[in-house]
């Protein structure tokens, strides 16, 4: 049809810009629980750090006028040993193993729209590691994270971290063909976030702010 009406064609010009954005507020709380394993007296005993938390999330997400809101549960868990004791070099440092269970029972997002149209987020499991190591000469340390998704095609993630005295970090990613690349900043118990990730549909500017207690 669009060959044979030449003002039905797609012009390739866009007609205007809109803006989207997703504002997500999350309420975290964890539990800390240390173990040391013994492998006798004539072994070592080895340090493990088990810490389980979980957070209750509201979601909002705006498109031209129209907005979503929704509620939806994570829960994680990740444990922690040192490798330094482990394979007894003191320059290692540590291995994380983790799980993590986003959007619980799936978490719908409804839309304030005439016909109430609702958008489900899919429960999804995740698996990773990471490995933290001391960086001692530079006073800082570098984190290489892996991740895997079990849901949305089985997408793979991958990271790395500088952090530099524990209060500012350097971050670069990739998954699914897009990079990213951010930043942290930690000032007494406030941590700020700021992702910049590339993307085929248009490039995501992410800005987060943490506050621990």
């Amino acid at each position: 049809v669009r060959s044979s009406f030449p003002e039905f064609n797609l012009s390739a010009i866009p007609d205007d810009k809109f803006t989207s954005t997703d504002d997500i507020l999350r309420f975290a709380f964890s539990k800390h629980i240390h173990y040391d394993l013994d492998f006798g007296w004539i072994f070592f005993k080895l340090p493990l750090d088990f810490h389980f938390g979980g957070n209750i999330k509201y979601i909002k997400r705006k498109i031209l006028n129209n907005m979503g809101t929704g509620t939806g549960f994570d829960f994680s868990f990740i444990s922690k040993t040192d490798l330094a004791i482990l394979f007894d070099e003191n320059w290692l440092g540590t291995v994380s193993f983790g799980m993590n269970f986003q959007d619980v029972g799936g978490t719908v997002i409804t839309w304030d729209v005439e016909s109430n149209h609702e958008d489900k987020i899919l429960f999804n499991t995740k698996l990773g590691i990471a490995v933290k190591q001391p960086l001692e000469f530079l006073n800082s340390s570098l984190i290489i994270a892996y991740d895997k998704d079990y849901v949305y095609d089985k997408i793979q993630h991958y990271g790395l971290e500088y952090l530099y005295k524990e209060f500012l970090g350097f971050r670069l990613g990739y998954y699914d063909k897009n990079f990213s690349t951010g930043l942290s900043l930690k000032l007494y118990d406030f941590i700020v976030d700021y992702a910049f990730v590339t993307n085929t549909l248009g490039n995501t500017n992410r800005v987060g702010l943490r506050v621990n207690f």
